[in-house]
């Protein structure tokens, strides 16, 4: 098995050049040509490689640093503590891809495992404060209608899981800062792509329909977001197609709350993203997002 630091070594001289020969990555990365076939095999199961004739290459639509989306920074690091983190110091549609997070994290800092093959990146978005939060429905419903695009029967789970036949595909987590009469608001997603998964809760689109050009999903995912305040300036109509997706509504759960354990059946959710549950004694209790640890289906 190939260490982490020669995959990453090699990574960065794949995507700083279109082409190698064998070679000439061999002499750049410091690394014995037999060795370099072993680390780009093993390579090629997370990424799109492409080679011909002697030639080695990442093809450009897996390489982040190639999408140029009017109006946007992109920067694409090998490897990060966490995107959310490193997006603090970034201005808003500004957007950061890394390869590779040491402290990925999820909602409740809890870790999310961020290892070569995913998509890990933070958006960086500035909206009137007053629309922020409809993004809790909104950032959840961009990302299924960018997987269903391509092919992928993604449904919601709420709060913010994509799945696949119950299993989870990618998550999001929003996180902002007041400014006035604005917010600036740092999105984080997590993809599963081509990435190898130990949990067995989990899948990707490599297991679902085979390696996948991380582009194909990152590229319009972004355009999503450049029309995001319109997005949400129609908070009705985004709840009807966010309700029709989620495949928690009217299902029994389970949450595990930062207040306790709740029971009870799902049976709406508001505008903001809020679930209502109804519990066994039949008193309705509004879940906010925020104060869900972890949740699961109970049928």
């Amino acid at each position: 098995m190939t260490d982490l630091l020669s995959k990453l070594t090699v990574l960065k001289a794949l995507f700083e050049k279109d082409k190698w020969s064998l070679r000439e990555l061999s002499w750049r990365t410091g690394i014995s040509e037999e060795r370099l076939m072993e680390v780009i095999n093993e390579l090629s199961g997370n990424y799109v490689v492409q080679r011909d004739e002697g030639l080695v290459a990442i093809a450009s639509s897996d390489n982040p640093a190639k999408i140029k989306p009017w109006g946007w920074n992109i920067y694409h690091e090998l490897i990060v503590g966490s995107t959310q983190v490193y997006a603090r110091g970034l201005v808003p549609w500004s957007i950061v891809v890394a390869e590779h997070q040491l402290h990925g994290y999820g909602r409740h800092k809890r870790m999310w495992e961020s290892n070569l093959g995913g998509i890990w990146a933070t958006a960086v978005i500035s909206l009137p404060a007053d629309k922020s939060p409809y993004l809790n429905i909104a950032i959840p419903l961009t990302l299924q209608r960018v997987l269903r695009r391509i092919g992928v029967k993604a449904w919601i789970k709420w709060p913010n899981d994509i799945v696949v036949e119950e299993r989870k595909l990618g998550g999001t987590l929003i996180e902002g800062v007041a400014l006035q009469d604005s917010m600036t608001v740092y999105i984080g997603v997590g993809i599963n792509v081509n990435n190898d998964i130990g949990i067995p809760e989990a899948t990707s689109l490599k297991r679902i329909v085979g390696l996948t050009p991380r582009n194909r999903v990152l590229a319009p995912f972004i355009g999503y977001l450049t029309r995001v305040t319109k997005l949400v300036s129609e908070p009705s109509e985004l709840v009807d197609e966010y309700l029709s997706n989620l495949i928690t509504l009217n299902r029994v759960i389970v949450a595990e709350t930062i207040d306790g354990i709740i029971e009870g059946k799902a049976v709406e959710v508001d505008e903001y993203g809020s679930l209502i549950v109804s519990t066994k004694n039949g008193v309705e209790v509004k879940l906010e997002p925020w104060r869900v640890i972890r949740l699961r289906h109970g049928d």
